[in-house]
C-alpha cells in the first residue's frame, strides 16, 4: 500500500479539550556527544513541532550549555560522560518523571553497547516506545534486545549493514523490510526515495519528499515526529507511517520556498505548518 491524504486523515488521534499539560506526549531524547550537539536537539524540537507537550534531553554535561542557549522549550538533563556507559544508563533509567516514549541514537559516535543494551532493555520492561536512530542502529544492539515497542529509523545503507548485503530494486527492499521486522518482531522504517514501513505483518510506502531531504538533520527531526506520534497514542506502525508521510510533504514545501539551500531550522516551521491541517480536538 502506497500511503496517501485520506488514510493519514484516518490515523489522527483527536485531543481531548479537557487534557492538561503532559497528557498529549512526553518524549525523551538520548544522544548527542562532542561533535554533535545539533542532533538530539533537531530530534527534540522534531517532537514539539509536531505536537507533544513536552521534550527531555539526555545528554553528554559538555553540550548542555549550547543546546540550552539554543532552544529554551527543551528540557536539558546532565549526563557526566560524553562516552555512553552503563553508569549513563542507570541516571537516565532513574530520572522520575513520566516519559511515553524515547528516542536513542541522534548525535551518538563510537560507544561501546553495553550501555545502550541495558538502556534499552530496561526501557522495554517498562513497556516504553522506543525509537533507534543513528547511533543506536547497531547490529550487536539489536542481537541483544527482544524487538518489542522497538521502531528503527535506519536509511538504506544502514539497513545493508543490519543484514549484511547491498539489497537494490524496490521488490527486494519490501522482501528483506518485512522479513527483518517480523523476525525481530519490531517495526522497521528504511527511508529513502521511497520510505518502507513494516511492522512484519504489512508493508506501506511513502512516496512523499524529494532529494533535497538529503540536508543533515531531518532524519533526527523525523525520529522526534514519530516518537511525538507514539507519545500521543499512536502505535508503533501509524506513527512511522505519519512521520515519514509528514517528513516528505514537509520537504516538498521547503523546497519549494528554498530549494536546496534549505536549514533544518527552518524546516521545523513548515513542519509545524503542516501538521496543523490535521489538528482535532474532541
Amino acid at each position: 500500500m502506497i500511503v496517501d491524504e485520506e488514510h493519514i486523515k484516518d490515523l489522527i488521534i483527536p485531543r481531548s479539550s479537557s487534557s492538561h499539560k503532559g497528557d498529549n506526549g512526553i518524549v525523551g531524547i538520548v544522544g548527542g556527544s562532542r561533535l554533535y550537539h545539533g542532533a538530539p536537539l533537531l530530534s527534540a524540537l522534531g517532537a514539539l513541532r509536531s505536537g507533544s507537550d513536552l521534550a527531555y534531553l539526555f545528554v553528554p554535561e559538555v553540550i548542555t550549555s549550547p543546546i540550552r542557549a539554543s532552544a529554551p522549550d527543551i528540557i536539558v538533563y546532565s549526563l557526566p560522560d560524553s562516552k555512553f556507559t552503563v553508569g549513563t544508563s542507570n541516571k537516565i533509567l532513574n530520572f522520575r518523571k513520566n516519559i511515553n516514549s524515547y528516542v536513542i541514537g541522534p548525535g551518538i559516535v563510537n560507544q561501546k553497547m553495553n550501555g545502550l543494551i541495558k538502556l534499552v532493555s530496561e526501557l522495554q520492561k517498562k513497556d516504553k516506545k522506543i525509537i533507534l536512530d543513528a547511533g543506536a542502529i547497531n547490529k550487536e544492539l539489536l542481537d541483544n534486545i527482544s524487538g518489542n515497542n522497538i521502531i528503527i529509523t535506519a536509511h538504506l545503507g544502514e539497513f545493508n549493514k543490519l543484514v549484511n548485503k547491498k539489497i537494490d530494486g524496490e521488490e527486494s527492499i519490501k522482501n528483506e523490510v518485512i522479513d527483518y521486522a517480523k523476525n525481530h518482531k519490531l517495526t522497521l522504517v528504511v527511508k529513502g526515495k521511497t520510505d518502507y514501513i513494516s511492522d512484519g505483518k504489512q508493508i506501506v510506502l511513502n512516496k512523499s519528499g524529494n532529494s533535497s531531504m538529503t540536508k543533515g538533520g531531518t532524519g533526527d527531526i523525523l525520529s522526534g515526529i514519530i516518537a511525538s506520534q507514539v507519545s500521543m497514542g499512536s502505535n508503533s506502525l501509524d506513527a512511522s507511517i505519519l512521520g515519514t508521510y509528514f517528513m516528505g510533504k514537509t520537504g516538498e514545501i521547503v523546497y519549494e520556498k528554498w530549494g536546496f539551500q534549505y536549514m533544518a531550522s527552518e524546516f521545523l516551521i513548515e513542519l509545524a505548518k503542516y501538521i496543523k491541517q490535521y489538528n482535532k480536538i474532541s
